[in-house]
């Protein structure tokens, strides 16, 4: 960016979770990638046993960036909530586990959000991966959703949902 407003972006990441699984690593690993991007990332954890709060903790990578919050099974919304508490940027991204970022992407929907005073809420372009019929079944459906339907609607400013939202 030619006007160095993303040379430091402050953005919080919520990631709200029930188990252990690669999927959380991944996804931290993919929004540690963005050297340009200053992060608070919360995982906020909706488990029950102790015993699965550990793997959890075993699972995720340790950077001072990082927090790990247990809700003990309140729920998603929940768990979100009071991660919300402890948020300390001006930009939040609340996201699944199983999401995984693309370089620049994150900058790309900021600098959007950024540009535009009336804008409140923001999504990228969900693209499914694999090769099963079930994920070639996803695949046809999302490019229907996201490239069809949403720049139509994104004409008339009538888009009512954000992906995540439903």
């Amino acid at each position: 960016d030619k006007t160095g407003i993303l040379s430091s972006l402050k953005l919080t990441v919520i990631i709200p979770i029930n188990t252990a699984s690669a999927d959380i690593r991944r996804c931290i690993r993919s929004l540690l990638k963005d050297p340009k991007l200053d992060l608070q990332i919360i995982v906020a954890a909706n488990s029950e046993k102790d015993k699965e709060l550990k793997k959890i903790n075993l699972i995720i990578p340790r950077f001072l960036c990082i927090k790990v919050i247990n809700i003990h099974k309140a729920g998603k919304s929940n768990a979100i909530n009071k991660a919300l508490q402890l948020v300390k940027n001006k930009y939040v991204l609340i996201c699944d586990a199983d999401t995984e970022f693309i370089p620049e992407g994150l900058n790309s929907c900021i600098k959007r959000i950024r540009s535009d005073k009336t804008i409140v809420a923001i999504t990228g372009i969900v693209e499914p991966i694999g090769n099963s019929p079930l994920a070639a079944l996803q695949k046809f459906e999302y490019r229907r959703v996201f490239r069809v339907f949403r720049p139509f609607w994104n004409m008339y400013n009538a888009n009512l949902l954000i992906s995540g939202c439903a």
